[in-house]
């Protein structure tokens, strides 16, 4: 490889190192497809009440599945490329049925259940000072990396507004993604230098500086516009490494579970909402938003698209869920005995589900002794594109709104937030700006960027333009974003023009 690789920047900076495989790695009793099924239908045991066990079951004991697998093993494939190779088989002949919506559906089915198969895989030891390079990684490999950061990460399977984006960013690892087969493309002992700000990967050596600590609170832009930055976290750990106010403005409490493969205990959110509020008075703990990409123990429920209907509160209804989001709130809500706790509600449409589940949390007060109300305040995810035609009623009902731009967007567009290329992934469209200039224009409350949109310059330029002015950014690159704040300039009328444009083009003539 001596030419420059161009794949997609995940997450800004830059890093040099040898290149290292990041395959998953198996106990002995899985290098076999009998073995690994058993282990899977025994991970789907707690989930005999769900709509999805008896299909996931079923496929674990499909023939076809079983000689895929282990023909592929007899030519010389490892187990974990043996089961993608039949994943990829079958889902292409899922795809030739063509035209039936149910049977297409199966294929995401297939993936889940491959992910079964693999999903025991035993601990990697990521050496330190790499370039990881994987052509396939789950959420949960990505929480496992160490906190001692890798020098760079490539990642062939997503997108800027993925799941896996936004955990590499919080990591503050620079990462391109993108790339088809990067294993193939740069071979282990290579050294590479990742340019998660241009997107690139090319052959060299360069001396990365490490990044500066992220000091949270106000920030002014060139043009003296103050800009409030706060951070967002999948850990109570990253909360210590923030500087300055250590402002949390999105918490995403289910990483904490991904990260495990198990929801916390209500004993362990006592403590996980004691250590946090230790470090900070200031944090919006986000309820489980469990559902789409994010999964645990692959409890997907079976739909054609898993990206709409149960999602975090709306699969209360399964007793096993209901119980593990219980034990969450019970947890949180035992920290207002000595400070004030900030709770956001992910994935409502209206005020009449936001209400619901405000009013769900505040009973379960009933059930933790020294319970105080008045130390609760909620606030609502506005990433459904309907909370514009209930805006008002939701701002006289909650004390804070975040607009999770990445799901917002997705939903706004009918497009897929983890694809790897998508035109509709960015906020600067004609449209997406009106849309979200509309919900700034009656609201009373504090509201706060929380997605992508935030962690990108020329993004970050049209939303102060039109006028936002708080922003939760990833805790591990938020030093960065703060000197792209303080560098940028809004000229006179900029919002203004950018409300009146028409196409894409105009916008980023306006704004380069």
């Amino acid at each position: 490889m001596n030419e420059k690789v161009f794949g997609e920047p995940i997450s800004p900076g830059i890093g040099s190192g040898e290149v290292w495989h990041w395959r998953i790695a198996f106990s002995a009793v899985q290098t076999n497809f009998t073995d690994a099924a058993a282990l899977a239908k025994q991970s789907l045991q707690p989930f005999q009440s769900s709509e999805f066990f008896s299909l996931y079951m079923g496929m674990l004991s499909d023939p076809m599945l079983k000689k895929l697998v282990e023909d592929g093993q007899q030519n010389g494939l490892s187990f974990e490329a043996a089961v993608r190779e039949a994943q990829q088989t079958i889902t292409k002949v899922v795809a030739a049925a063509g035209g039936d919506s149910y049977i297409a559906a199966r294929a995401d089915d297939v993936a889940k259940v491959c992910d079964l198969l693999l999903r025991s895989e035993t601990p990697v030891t990521v050496p330190p000072g790499k370039v990881a390079v994987a052509d396939h990684l789950t959420l949960t490999q990505i929480l496992s990396l160490p906190r001692s950061r890798l020098a760079g990460l490539v990642i062939g399977n997503t997108g800027i507004n993925s799941h896996l984006a936004l955990l590499a960013r919080g990591a503050g690892i620079p990462t391109v993604g993108g790339i088809d087969a990067p294993c193939k493309l740069f071979p282990e002992g290579v050294n590479v230098i990742v340019d998660g700000n241009s997107g690139s990967i090319k052959e060299g050596r360069d001396i990365a500086k490490k990044p500066d600590k992220f000091t949270t609170g106000a920030v002014s832009t060139a043009c003296g516009i103050e800009i409030t930055l706060l951070a967002n976290v999948e850990s109570s750990w990253q909360v210590a490494q923030l500087g300055g106010t250590r402002a949390v403005g999105l918490y995403r409490t289910e990483f904490e579970a991904i990260a495990t493969r198990e929801f916390p205990s209500r004993k362990r959110w006592e403590k996980i909402a004691k250590d946090v509020l230790a470090e900070t008075s200031d944090v919006a703990f986000r309820l489980y938003d469990i559902g789409a990409d994010k999964q645990l123990n692959h409890g997907a429920v079976n739909e054609q698209n898993p990206a709409l209907g149960r999602r975090a509160h709306r699969r209360w209804s399964e007793e096993t869920y209901w119980s593990h989001a219980k034990a969450q709130a019970l947890g949180l809500l035992a920290a207002t005995q000595h400070s004030e706790v900030r709770i956001t509600l992910p994935f409502v449409a209206d005020t009449e589900e936001a209400v619901y589940v405000k009013s769900a949390i505040e009973n379960l007060g009933n059930e933790v002794p020294g319970f105080r109300a008045e130390n609760l305040r909620f606030g609502v995810m506005l990433e459904l594109p309907s909370v514009l035609c209930d805006i008002k009623n939701l701002d006289q009902q909650f004390d804070y709104f975040s607009v999770g731009t990445n799901d917002l967007l997705q939903y706004l567009y009918a497009t897929d937030r983890e694809r790897r290329e998508d035109s509709f992934s960015s906020v600067c469209r004609p449209s997406a700006l009106r849309f979200l200039h509309a919900l700034l224009q009656p609201i009373t409350i504090p509201i706060t960027v929380c997605g992508n949109a935030g962690s990108d310059a020329l993004q970050l330029k049209a939303l102060i333009a039109i006028g936002y002015r708080r922003f939760s950014v990833p805790a591990g690159i938020g030093a960065s974003i703060r000197k792209i704040v303080s560098e940028i300039s809004i000229p006179k009328e900029l919002g203004k023009n950018l409300l009146s444009t028409v196409t894409k083009a105009e916008v980023s003539e306006l704004l380069v």
